[in-house]
């Protein structure tokens, strides 16, 4: 049995996920499903492959919050509120979303979404809670 002991104490611990809770603040009575994807390579954010997908009723008191468990390391996750349960986020011609959408980290939206370095969140022994802002533009 002691020899079983000792690659188990070779593990690093920050191999073993952590419990992380988004807290997603949107708009009160908010209808629909709160979608997040979660991201853990820059090339892949916000509309490529994510590490994590997850679908969770709409809080109607104006915040969500969403349990997801990861290791320590960097991150990055795009948010919307689907009102409609499409699972797709609804744009007008223009590309422009008309639900309302938000960024770990919460950077400016001017143009286009942003970069995963300027939604990028650290999870590790100081931070497993964050806040998320669901905006909207039109």
């Amino acid at each position: 049995m002691k020899k079983f002991l000792l690659p188990l104490l070779l593990i690093s611990p920050s191999l073993f996920a952590r419990s992380v809770s988004l807290k997603i603040e949107h708009k009160k009575m908010a209808q629909g499903n709160v979608l997040i994807a979660i991201f853990n390579e820059s090339k892949e954010f916000p509309d490529g492959k994510s590490i994590i997908r997850q679908i969770t009723p709409a809080n109607s008191n104006g915040m969500t919050d969403i349990k997801v468990d990861l290791p320590d390391g960097e991150y990055a996750a795009a948010v919307f509120l689907d009102e409609n349960k499409n699972n797709k986020l609804d744009k007008n011609i223009l590309g422009i979303p008309k639900e309302m959408f938000g960024f770990s980290n919460n950077p400016k939206v001017l143009t286009g979404p942003p970069t995963f370095y300027e939604s990028e969140i650290v999870v590790g022994d100081a931070q497993s809670n964050f806040k998320i802002k669901l905006i909207k533009l039109l």
